[in-house]
Parts: structure tokens; sequence; C-alpha cells
């Protein structure tokens, strides 16, 4: 339980810190170009990130192409999936706020279980809780 609100609090204070860093638009202004970018705005890209055991699409939505992606990932366990609604609230700010992912790239993947979320579990199909199955080097 401790750890799931520290991961939950990092992630909402860096989220939090990288949308205070981006450049504001003038009030009743939407501008294609912001001083200091040479970016202009681009609509979000939907993209299948991949298929699940069940071959349920995995899907997220690019928004913008700066370096230095930030990945924002919700419903790792299925009998979790308050983070989908945060994820889908964020998605429809930085729609209407399109400014500010100019000079940033940020990826959105609300389901990555979508077989654990279909079947209320934590695991997926295979019985393989994937939130402790990342590949590392150790």
């Amino acid at each position: 339980m401790f750890f799931r609100k520290i991961i939950s609090l990092v992630a909402a204070c860096g989220l939090a810190l990288m949308l205070a860093g981006c450049q504001e638009a003038s009030q009743g202004y939407r501008f294609r170009t912001v001083r200091n970018f040479s970016t202009t705005i681009s609509e979000p890209v939907q993209y299948i990130a991949g298929k699940s055991v069940e071959g349920r699409n995995i899907g997220c939505i690019v928004f913008g192409s700066g370096g230095n992606p930030v990945l924002v990932m919700a419903a790792i366990h299925g009998d979790e999936p308050g983070g989908i609604g945060l994820v889908e609230n964020l998605d429809r700010y930085l729609r209407e706020n399109p400014y500010k992912v100019i000079g940033k790239k940020i990826i959105l993947l609300a389901v990555a279980n979508p077989d654990g979320v279909i079947a209320n579990s934590r695991r997926n199909v295979h019985g393989i809780d994937i939130n402790r199955n990342f590949k590392t080097s150790n």
C-alpha cells in the first residue's frame, strides 16, 4: 500500500512539474508557435502499441514531438482502474491546451493490461503481475 502511494505521489509531482514548466499562451489567443520554439502545434496521434494475450489492442496517444518523452501509464493492474480516468482527463486537458506540449513529447497509455481490466484481475491471462515483470539489467 505504501509503495503504491509513493508511486502515485511521484507520478503526480512529475506531471505537475512538467505542466508547470510549459509556456502559457496569452489570454484569448491560441498561438501556432511560441517564442523560442520553432515547433508548431500538432494534432495528437493514436497508435496501437501492441496486443494483449487475448488479442485486445493496447493503444496509446502521442502528443508533441520534443525530446525526452514522458510516458503516463495506467491500469497495469486490471483491478486498479482508477488511473484510467486520470489519463483520460489528462488527454482531454492536453487536447484543450495544445500549447502545453510545445517542445515536449507526452505518451498516454490509459490501459496497459486490458485483459486484466476486463477480468478485474491484478494479473494478466497468464497469471503474471506485469507491474513486477519489467525487463531490467539487474
